[in-house]
């Protein structure tokens, strides 16, 4: 089966030569269509359950090779399921691919079919409806009546000599499936399309209201398609347009209660980096993008709101391009200060420009807000020695951390172990942050040497206290230079002392959350607050971009 998105990513650049609006509906709805895997690999589900509650029934059917939909068949049924046709055993109205034992029923993989073809399904179906256990069958653009759904084939022949009528025991190929009305063995069709057609089905037989179909607890716009892969197993996707699937993205990848600007920041993000950054990603799967991390979070409606729906839909058709191509939408938590140039977080050869690093002045007036945005992690020689090891470096127990060059914007560029052998083992870029589990690449590292002071049970510490100046009792300025010092805080006096007891140990102080590479959520919300509009907010961290 065809990608989906390929054509409209096609369409999209191909229209930037005459006029971009001709991708899109005269209404300014825009009609890419996307392809997302829900199930799929080692995932992949040996039977799957559709259940519509807002309107009547399914169509069945596949799509052509204009993606146009074709119907095969349909049901009233409002709860369905779909079996691979290899023996699916259903006992307390559950279905198992394994024989659980005192099984109600079994669906097995052998037929009998009656040597007539037919016309349509409704004729079919009208045939079916007149012998026990028939059901239609769809092979290969041809319509079938078959009998039963035995486990072996010496049940078929057994119970193909009971029949009056002249049968054959028949199979399907590996791609076959089955639909039944859920929690039961019967069989509403049986669809083989050989490896060249995938089975489709889409909920609502008059689309009105627009259907919304639960499938493994999430609620879904769209119509769901249905692979035998490798495995033999069911891959499951959803396909249906953009604008509703990013309904399906924005909830889980900013926060449905943040404001309108903040998320219609994101809608165009995560439509721009559908369409720009995830046709490539799963070229041997039978479909466009999958619903993790990996592409993006796609968890359909449950969590969707009016406020993230009307971002969404106040922003349809709108993308981010740079001269005349779409960008790449990176996005992540927080930067703690500054994003960072594409080329020191992950490439020194990327041609980028509108991933420039932007010193940000926005995420600190909501820094309360952020959980976790200033964070400390500790780590001793024995840590950073296995670290390595664990990795594969040779070396020997590691002696010192240090940070080796920073960023203009004052993110780290690079850190170095050094180990008692004298040996030096660098990581730059993002491999820096990595490699010590951060969560930014904003951070200093406090090597635990003996010129530290600080404050009896305090964080902060003095690594010189030769430029250290205090106010004595008459309010003169005085140079620290030797003997005990103290300091008053607000319960008491404190003396400040050296810091010999946390030599060895490593400390390393950062803020911010994720790669620091394109926009800041929490930045766009924090501009949100200060007024700024969306397109603003997206100008701010993509430097020269345009949005159409």
């Amino acid at each position: 089966m065809k990608k989906f998105l390929k054509t409209a990513v096609f369409l999209i650049l191909a229209a930037m030569i005459v006029n971009i609006s001709s991708v899109f509906a005269s209404d300014d709805t825009d009609n890419t269509m996307v392809s997302v895997g829900l199930y799929y690999g080692s995932s992949a589900l040996p039977t799957a359950n559709l259940e519509n509650h807002q309107n009547q029934g399914y169509s069945f059917g596949f799509y052509d090779a204009n993606d146009y939909f074709v119907t095969i068949g349909s049901t009233t049924h409002t709860q369905i399921s779909v079996l691979k046709t290899q023996n699916i055993y259903l006992k307390d109205r559950l279905y198992y691919d394994s024989d659980p034992g005192n099984e109600d029923a079994i669906i097995g993989c052998y037929h009998l079919q009656l040597s007539e073809s037919y016309n349509s399904f409704t004729d079919a179906q009208s045939v079916a409806k007149q012998i026990p256990d028939a059901f239609p069958a769809w092979i290969d653009g041809d319509y079938f009546v078959r009998i039963g759904a035995y486990e072996d084939r010496t049940a078929a022949e057994n119970a193909q000599s009971q029949l009056d009528q002249e049968t054959a025991i028949v199979g399907t190929s590996s791609k076959g499936l089955i639909i039944t009305k859920t929690k039961t063995a019967e069989i509403l069709l049986q669809f083989d399309g050989n490896g060249n057609k995938m089975l489709a089905i889409s909920p609502g037989l008059d689309k009105n209201p627009k259907p919304i179909t639960w499938f493994k607890g999430y609620r879904y716009y769209g119509t769901f398609l249905y692979d035998r892969g490798s495995t033999g197993n069911i891959t499951v996707c959803n396909y249906l347009p953009i604008d509703d699937y990013l309904k399906g993205v924005l909830p889980y990848e900013m926060s449905p209660s943040w404001p309108l600007e903040a998320l219609k920041a994101q809608a165009i993000c995560a439509r721009t980096y559908t369409v720009a950054s995830c046709t490539s990603k799963h070229k041997s799967e039978p479909f466009d993008l999958c619903n993790s991390t990996c592409c993006q979070v796609y968890r359909g409606l449950n969590l969707a709101s009016e406020q993230t729906n009307r971002a969404v839909d106040e922003t349809s058709g709108v993308y981010a391009w740079y001269h005349d191509k779409l960008i790449e939408t990176y996005y992540y938590s927080c930067n703690g200060g500054a994003s960072e140039s594409v080329n020191n977080v992950w490439s020194s050869t990327a041609n980028m420009p509108y991933l420039a690093s932007v010193v940000d002045p926005y995420e600190a007036t909501v820094a309360n807000k952020i959980s976790g945005y200033y964070w400390t992690k500790n780590f001793t020689k024995s840590d950073l020695t296995n670290r390595l090891r664990n990795r594969g470096y040779d070396c020997g127990t590691i002696v010192d951390l240090r940070v080796l060059e920073y960023t203009e914007a004052g993110n780290v560029f690079s850190i170095a172990f050094e180990d008692d052998k004298g040996n030096t083992y660098p990581f730059t870029r993002e491999r820096a942050r990595t490699v010590l589990n951060l969560d930014s690449m904003r951070f200093h590292i406090d090597n635990g040497s003996d010129n530290q002071y600080y404050i009896d049970n305090g964080n902060d510490t003095i690594s010189d206290i030769s430029e250290t100046y205090i106010i004595g009792e008459d309010g003169e300025v005085v140079s620290i230079t030797q003997g005990d010092v103290y300091t008053i805080t607000a319960s008491e006096t404190e003396r400040l002392t050296k810091n010999a007891g946390t030599k060895g140990i490593f400390t390393v102080t950062g803020s911010g959350k994720g790669h620091h590479v394109g926009m800041s959520q929490w930045g766009a919300y924090a501009m949100d607050q200060q007024g700024f509009t969306y397109d603003e907010i997206l100008k701010f961290y993509f430097t020269g971009i345009d949005l159409y």
